[in-house]
C-alpha cells in the first residue's frame, strides 16, 4: 500500500466545498488597500448574480471571506455552469466602500482536468469598508429661561477651521467629520456662558455626552490609562478582576474576539485581540472608592441580530446621579462614546434588551 501515492488522474472531486472567495476588510487607513493594520470584517452580504438572473446572497464569516462553492460533477453548490457572473459588496448604511469595487465580474468556463470541473478567470479582489465619521451629541437647553435660539455651537476642525451647527427641538446636533483633533464649542447668548469639548477623533462615528453650560466642571485627572482587556489572561477568557486599572469590576468579561464566531466580537475590536463584553447581557459596574474621570470608550453590539440595542450608560458621584446617557449599537464596528465624566466614583453600563455589549479601549483618568 502506498502511503504516498502521486496523483496520476486528474479531474474533478465529487465534493461541493471548492469555494471562490471574496475579502472584505475594514479599512483603517481609508487608502481602498488591503494592508497590514487592517482588520477582516465579517458580517458583510455579497450577492453573486448568475447568467441566468438568480442570484445567491452569502455573508463574510469571521476571517472576512465570503465564499461560493462551485463545482461541475456535485451539488448543491453556488455555481455549477459556465458564464459571467457578478460579484456585488451590499454596503451597509452608515458605511462607505474605499475601494471602489463594489460590483466585480468573472467568467467561469469548464476545466476538466481541475479539482471543481469549472474555474474562474479572475478571483475578486479585497473590498474595504470604512464607516462614515459623524459626531453627535445634545446642548441641555435648560433652565427653561434658555431657548436653543439664544445658543449657538460651532465645530473647530483639524485646520482651526469653523463650522456653524444647528440644534433641533431638542438640542441635538450632528456634522460630518475626519479624524484628527476638533473642538465643539457652546455659546449661551442669554447667559453669557460657553462650554467647550474637545474631541480626537480616530476613525469612528462619536457620540458625545450631554453638554450642560450650567456644568462647572472640575479639571481633568492628570494620570491617564486606556483599558485594553489585553493583559488580564493567556486563556481565552476569564471575569475582569477588580484591581484591574485601580477600579472594581462586576459582570463585565475580557475575551478573545474569535471565542464565540460572533461578528460582533470582530469587528468592534480597535486594539489588539481582545475585548470585554457583560456577562450574559446583565449590567456592567465599574466603581471606586477615590473619584476617577471616565473619558471614553469604544462599544457595539456582540451579534448581528442585536443590531440596534441601545446601551444605557449612568454614572454617579457617590449617590448623586451625574450623568444618563444612551447609545445605540451595532455589530459591523464600534461607537466612540466621549463620556468626558469627572471626579464619578460608579459607572453602571446594561442594554435595554439583555443583549451582550462589546467595549473596548476604555480610557480612564485618576487623581
Amino acid at each position: 500500500m502506498d502511503l504516498y501515492p502521486i496523483r496520476e488522474i486528474w479531474g474533478p472531486v465529487h465534493s461541493t466545498s471548492p469555494n471562490v472567495s471574496h475579502f472584505i476588510f475594514r479599512d483603517l487607513a481609508r487608502n481602498g488597500s488591503w494592508d497590514v493594520g487592517d482588520r477582516p470584517m465579517p458580517g458583510i452580504a455579497v450577492k453573486l448574480l448568475a447568467p441566468d438572473g438568480t442570484h445567491t446572497l452569502r455573508r463574510s464569516n469571521i476571517h472576512g471571506f465570503v465564499n461560493f462553492s462551485n463545482s461541475l460533477t456535485a451539488s448543491p453548490v453556488d455555481v455549477s455552469a459556465p458564464g459571467e457572473y457578478v460579484f456585488e459588496v451590499i454596503i451597509p448604511p452608515g458605511w462607505e466602500l474605499t475601494s471602489d469595487n463594489s460590483i466585480q465580474a468573472g467568467v467561469y468556463e469548464k476545466a476538466p482536468l481541475s479539482r471543481p470541473g469549472i474555474v474562474v478567470d479572475q478571483v475578486p479582489q479585497p473590498a474595504g469598508l470604512a464607516p462614515i465619521i459623524v459626531v453627535e451629541g445634545r446642548v441641555e437647553t435648560t433652565p427653561r429661561s434658555s431657548s436653543a435660539r439664544t445658543i449657538r455651537v460651532e465645530a473647530l476642525n483639524p485646520a482651526g477651521e469653523a463650522l456653524s451647527l444647528q440644534l433641533d427641538l431638542d438640542g441635538w446636533f450632528s456634522f460630518p467629520a475626519q479624524p484628527g483633533p476638533w473642538q465643539v464649542r457652546v455659546h449661551d447668548a442669554e447667559r453669557a456662558v460657553w462650554a467647550v469639548r474637545d474631541i480626537s477623533i480616530v476613525g469612528t462615528p462619536v457620540r458625545m455626552s450631554t453638554i450642560r453650560l450650567a456644568d462647572r466642571r472640575m479639571p481633568r485627572g492628570s494620570s491617564r490609562r486606556v483599558v485594553d482587556f489585553e493583559e488580564i489572561t493567556a486563556s481565552p477568557i476569564t471575569k475582569v478582576p477588580n484591581g484591574y486599572a485601580g477600579l472594581r469590576w462586576t459582570n463585565l468579561v475580557a475575551v478573545k474576539n474569535e471565542l464565540y464566531g460572533g461578528a460582533g466580537y470582530i469587528n468592534n475590536t480597535v486594539s489588539g485581540t481582545y475585548v470585554s463584553y457583560n456577562t450574559s447581557g446583565y449590567p456592567v459596574v465599574i466603581a471606586a472608592d477615590e473619584p476617577f474621570d471616565f473619558i471614553g470608550g469604544y462599544f457595539g453590539a456582540a451579534w448581528p441580530t442585536a443590531e440596534g440595542e441601545v446601551l444605557e450608560i449612568r454614572a454617579w458621584h457617590e449617590q448623586e446621579v451625574i450623568a444618563d446617557e444612551t447609545l445605540v449599537l451595532s455589530a459591523l464596528g464600534p461607537v466612540w462614546f466621549d463620556a468626558d465624566f469627572r471626579g464619578i466614583t460608579r459607572i453602571e453600563l446594561s442594554t435595554r434588551h439583555y443583549w451582550q455589549f462589546v467595549a473596548d479601549d476604555l480610557e480612564f483618568a485618576f487623581r
